[in-house]
């Protein structure tokens, strides 16, 4: 009896293809034509159903990657919708044959429509690799966005398991999905890369939440674990303290949030916004226990900031409360004139941002074209951009931490595009403009994406702005009404009215642990953070 033969094709036929493929691969790699114009023939194409293709790239992968990437050209952009298995075969094995042709960004970005398959063959593998070359090139949202049906849990390797934690927290919270994100980031477990930033995002949320006992008690555990590993003067390290003092400070531990301020380093990039937030302590601290000490305290501090040290910063919110603090001693005239100052200092900069931005910057990439300018003009590398957007506003945007990120992967992808283009050639050929097109829309998202938040930014600056205009308002308001009534009564011999000289309040505090530094016509920098006044109320007792 003749035994049944299969139907289809033998093994030995499929084996014959693919060696044919292979052969096909090199003869079309010798040729200048075909080096000059990958793809200029379509013809000559391997077409996305052709049997043999993947298994020709497989094969070459090892020793010619840049043939595999020829004979995979049509699935380089796959069509919209769910991804076939021949489809997410084929880009697992582009992404692995761009990797070793050291295209990281290109890389990622494969590995990153592979996660969003949703398939579970190559998750572990494509997340592995996509986080390490999101770090190479300076940039996490593309392995974020990628991983929406990722489960972090069936990843093999802890490390992989713990950033995908964090990335789903971030996703989430920035979902507002508030619960489900404090679930995901407190599976970071401590210990790992991630752990910090996953706990400090984590009180984040539950501040958000309104859950402020417990984001307290997770940043002072924090705390105690970042003083643990990290120096004093680590930018994270600085950042757990500053959060867990914005946290003590809402919710009403006053004291706590002082003392966690008055440590902070000098050195920090954020000592001033830290001088600005204990000065507002201190204030808080007088205002609701009647403490005397706080207030010098709020003064000494103000003084440091309004010092001529910092004059170029922009820091509004001190100089309106030292005009808040005279109101508090009753030094209406002094206060008027602080107010004034105020309001002809910042009335012009909340114009000019108005302005720019109800012009110049509603274009598309306009804001983060001038912001970026203005970097590069602060470091000698280009000229002064033309910009209605005050200068002050644009150093506080110049020094922020992201827009260094935002050059760092700009640079790269700059230099991806020159591998790109040694590569495969300069000219117009089918592979090397897909993958420069790939390269154009993913900088176009970021760039898209940094200019929304910059603007964003600056509109909460001017709203801020146009809210300390109003209050400054209602101060010089209280100040004249406040004056009137006092003159009034004094006038009727109700209140006496003493020259400043005479009028002193009593020491709270013993004068042998005083010490003040009045102004003798010099600020010192050594001094900064250290000054210490001696309040002279003119209210009546």
């Amino acid at each position: 009896m003749t035994d049944r033969v299969p139907r289809g094709r033998p093994p030995t036929l499929r084996a014959w293809i693919a060696t044919a493929c292979c052969l096909f691969a090199t003869l079309l790699l010798a040729s200048p034509a075909v080096r000059a114009d990958a793809a200029a023939t379509p013809a000559m194409s391997p077409q996305p159903g052709e049997d043999g293709t993947l298994a020709a790239a497989a094969a070459v992968l090892e020793s010619d990657p840049r043939a595999a990437i020829i004979l995979l050209t049509p699935h380089l952009e796959p069509a919209p919708g769910a991804l076939t298995d021949t489809r997410q075969e084929a880009l697992a094995i582009a992404a692995r044959a761009l990797e070793k042709l050291d295209l990281s960004l290109l890389a990622l970005l494969h590995w990153q429509k592979v996660l969003e398959s949703g398939q579970a063959e190559y998750a572990a593998e494509a997340f592995h690799r996509a986080s390490r070359l999101a770090a190479r090139v300076h940039n996490d949202d593309s392995l974020r966005l990628g991983m929406a049906t990722l489960d972090p849990g069936t990843l093999p390797d802890p490390a992989d398991r713990s950033h995908a934690f964090y990335l789903k927290g971030v996703q989430l919270d920035a979902e507002d999905r508030l619960t489900d994100a404090v679930a995901m980031l407190a599976q970071v477990p401590a210990g790992e890369p991630d752990y910090i930033r996953a706990r400090l995002l984590m009180a984040t949320v539950l501040t958000r939440m309104r859950q402020r006992t417990v984001a307290i008690a997770t940043l002072q555990d924090l705390s105690i674990s970042a003083q643990d590993r990290l120096a004093a003067d680590d930018a994270t390290s600085q950042l757990v303290q500053l959060t867990l003092a914005r946290s003590l400070y809402g919710a009403g531990q006053v004291d706590e949030a002082i003392d966690i301020y008055q440590a902070f380093p000098r050195r920090s990039p954020a000592w001033l916004a830290v001088q600005s937030e204990l000065a507002w302590a201190w204030y808080r601290k007088y205002a609701e226990q009647d403490d005397w000490t706080a207030l010098d305290n709020a003064i000494g501090t103000v003084h440091t900031l309004v010092s001529p040290f910092f004059r170029d910063r922009y820091l509004p919110e001190p100089e309106l409360l030292g005009a808040q603090l005279l109101y508090h001693l009753c030094r209406f005239v002094d206060g008027g004139r602080a107010v004034s100052a105020f309001l002809d200092r910042y009335t012009p900069v909340r114009d000019g941002l108005k302005a720019a931005l109800s012009g110049e910057c509603v274009e598309p990439g306009a804001t983060l074209r001038v912001v970026l300018g203005w970097r590069a003009f602060s470091r000698g590398d280009g000229e002064r951009p033309e910009t209605r957007v005050p200068e002050p506003i644009l150093q506080v945007e110049r020094d922020r931490p992201s827009l260094a990120e935002l050059e760092r992967h700009l640079a790269h992808l700059a230099t991806e595009r020159e591998v790109l283009a040694s590569r495969f050639g300069s000219g117009a050929g089918v592979i090397s403009t897909r993958l420069s097109v790939m390269l154009d829309r993913h900088e176009q998202a970021i760039r898209s994406a940094y200019d929304r938040s910059l603007r964003g930014e600056l509109q909460t600056t001017l709203w801020d702005l146009n809210q300390l205009m109003r209050q400054a308002q209602l101060i010089r308001l209280s100040m004249t009404s406040a004056e009137k009534t006092l003159y009034e009564a004094a006038a009727a011999g109700a209140v006496p009215v003493e020259p400043p000289s005479r009028r002193r309040r009593k020491a709270r505090w013993p004068i042998a642990t005083r010490q003040v530094w009045p102004f003798e016509g010099e600020y010192w920098a050594d001094e900064l953070g250290y000054y210490q006044s001696r309040a002279v109320p003119l209210c009546p007792d």
